[in-house]
């Protein structure tokens, strides 16, 4: 069986989920080895309390796991080139991609959303080759910065955005040598994904799984094979995170995996969560962004 290692980047937002999306990775994912949770110092503490960190469960702080990407680093670079308004949406795909360059990586990772849950069982091997999940999505604003960084444009008919990615880490490592490579300016890969973006497109305009998806299909287009998953990411209109065990055992007679993300609210009284969340997020908004950000961000909520 081939093994490989899990990784959950984790925001604020998901801090208080998080201990029961491991407890699902740890059930129904097939033949992982180390679960890695990786998330900003001031998480580590309340994370650790509600996770029985065993031998294979680590959890790092995101501004240590690679030398220069931290999340000011990043927000300087949003500042000084851009005009992108959430450097915490490209921090989070580039701790994906920088994962491969630290000493933790082995052959195969995956990268798994922190607001979901497996709820039957997963592989993510077919007789030894690894799998993509396919999926629906297209989004223009991608493919333009894409062809800017490795020049590729779009080469299947499906999209590469899941809600997990198993990442190859000998793959990943050339793919950021070719990116540094690339005419656009800056001085790092991360930097120059974020330079030759198109901020005056509606759409963001970063997918690292899109990106990879592109660049494996390219060069190494019989290394994969491809499934396709039943999933709902919708999961928050039915109890929010509060369901029962129960609830999801249920659910799991036709789905694989159940997304319940903070924008899902359910009905009262288990929309109380969200709406605190909310609250402090709008807050912390308000106080971390530059006045005009932070006033455009609160009216448009």
């Amino acid at each position: 069986m081939q093994k490989y290692d899990v990784i959950i980047p984790v925001a604020g937002k998901d801090v208080g989920f998080i201990h029961r999306v491991v407890k699902y990775v740890q059930k129904h994912l097939i033949d992982i080895e180390c679960i890695y949770i990786i998330t900003n110092k001031k998480n580590i503490k309340k994370i650790s309390k509600s996770i029985n960190c065993l031998d294979n469960i680590f959890i790092m702080d995101e501004n240590l796991l690679i030398d220069g990407l931290t999340i000011n680093h990043i927000k300087n670079i949003a500042r000084r080139y851009t005009n992108c308004t959430s450097p915490g949406w490209f921090y989070q795909q580039f701790l994906k991609l920088g994962f491969s360059l630290t000493k933790h990586a082995k052959k195969y990772y995956l990268s798994w959303d922190a607001d979901t849950i497996p709820v039957s069982d997963i592989s993510f091997f077919e007789e030894s080759q690894p799998l993509f999940t396919r999926k629906n999505e297209y989004n223009e604003n991608y493919f333009a910065t894409i062809e800017k960084i490795i020049g590729l444009n779009k080469v299947e008919p499906y999209s590469f955005i899941a809600e997990h990615m198993l990442f190859d880490s000998d793959i990943v490592r050339e793919l950021l040598k070719k990116i540094e490579t690339c005419p656009v300016e800056g001085n790092t890969w991360f930097e120059k994904i974020m330079r030759a973006g198109d901020y005056n497109h509606p759409n963001p305009s970063f997918s690292e799984f899109e990106t990879y998806g592109t660049y494996v299909m390219t060069y190494y287009p019989n290394l994969y094979k491809t499934r396709q998953l039943n999933t709902f990411r919708r999961g928050g209109w039915i109890r929010g995170r509060a369901i029962s065990d129960q609830m999801l055992e249920k659910l799991s007679f036709d789905l694989d995996t159940i997304s319940f993300e903070m924008r899902d609210e359910p009905l009262f009284p288990y929309n109380i969560p969200y709406r605190w969340w909310r609250l402090k997020d709008l807050l912390s908004k308000f106080f971390t962004n530059r006045p005009k950000v932070a006033f455009k961000k609160i009216f448009n909520k």
